[in-house]
């Protein structure tokens, strides 16, 4: 599909831009018209952030996302009873609405700026036993006539020590799905998204909250590190996306959503092709060095 639409500079383009950013602009050549109907959802707020500060909403002309998009629908509380209306990235009304409610919102340490580095700075907190959960309704036809994937954006003010989340879909017709993610020790968000998720449950059988996932880096670092996961195969006008606490190196455990998006399942890369990507663009860094030598 992207041979059909962009040309050959703009295919090395993306190939470099797969490398520097773990695929995040793998699908940034496809026209508006090609991509389909896109919704994304920003969090952020106060506390934490160190000397780089805290967060406010994004803009309606910032870019960001694995697959990059304006017109952010962006928040900056913590927790939202009343159905807030979504936009997509056109900035059109889509009819549908969210609400969610978390602990807190916090801030990680990455440098203050716009698009990715914005999006990705402030999130929606747990705590030790606290479950965040953010509930989409009223999703449009224009989404929901074929299957579509969530994008979950994931990274914590964890500082030197391993935290993993455990995320969760339910209520789709198809597609509920349960996931874990580490939030890398001293990998603050700089620039690139990267792929990590596993199904499997890193302490099978232990209670939140219950001491057993505390100071447990073997069971932590079981899970792949990285900063968004991906949820495919969703049908249905509407879902419950959750956030929990799971294992850790350290005695604090959490979870961080920054913001997820909601774009057409034929999007989403399946893993292999990530790596695919990432490969066919070290190659072709090599030879573009090996030009300039």
């Amino acid at each position: 599909m992207i041979h059909s639409v962009v040309g050959r500079r703009a295919r090395r383009g993306l190939a470099l831009c797969a490398a520097v950013a773990a695929g995040c602009g793998a699908l940034a050549g496809l026209a508006p018209s090609a991509r389909g109907e896109i919704i994304s959802v920003d969090f952020g707020g106060g506390g934490g952030g160190g000397s780089t500060g805290t967060t406010v909403a994004m803009t309606p002309a910032e870019t960001a996302g694995f697959v990059p998009t304006a017109n952010w629908n962006s928040f900056i509380v913590n927790a939202q009873a009343t159905p807030q209306a979504l936009v997509n990235d056109a900035a059109g009304a889509t009819g549908a609405t969210v609400t969610w409610t978390s602990n807190n919102t916090w801030n990680t340490g990455t440098a203050a700026g716009t698009g990715n580095l914005h999006m990705m700075k402030g999130y929606l907190d747990s705590s030790d036993t606290s479950v965040t959960s953010v509930n989409v309704a009223n999703l449009p036809a224009s989404i929901t006539s074929s299957p579509y994937a969530v994008i979950l954006y994931y990274d914590g003010d964890n500082g030197a020590n391993q935290r993993v989340g455990k995320y969760f879909i339910t209520g789709a017709t198809t597609g509920n799905a349960t996931y874990w993610g580490r939030d890398a020790a001293s990998a603050t968000f700089g620039g690139a998204f990267i792929q990590a998720q596993s199904g499997t449950d890193p302490v099978p059988g232990a209670t939140q909250g219950s001491g057993t996932m505390d100071n447990n880096a073997t069971a932590a670092n079981t899970v792949p590190a990285g900063n968004m996961l991906f949820f495919r195969g969703l049908t249905g006008s509407g879902f419950t996306l959750s956030a929990q606490s799971s294992v850790a190196s350290d005695g604090t455990n959490r979870s961080a959503v920054e913001g997820f998006q909601i774009v057409p399942d034929s999007m989403v890369p399946e893993p292999g092709a990530l790596a695919l990507l990432g490969l066919g663009a070290a190659g072709l860094l090599g030879r573009r060095r090996r030009r300039s030598d």
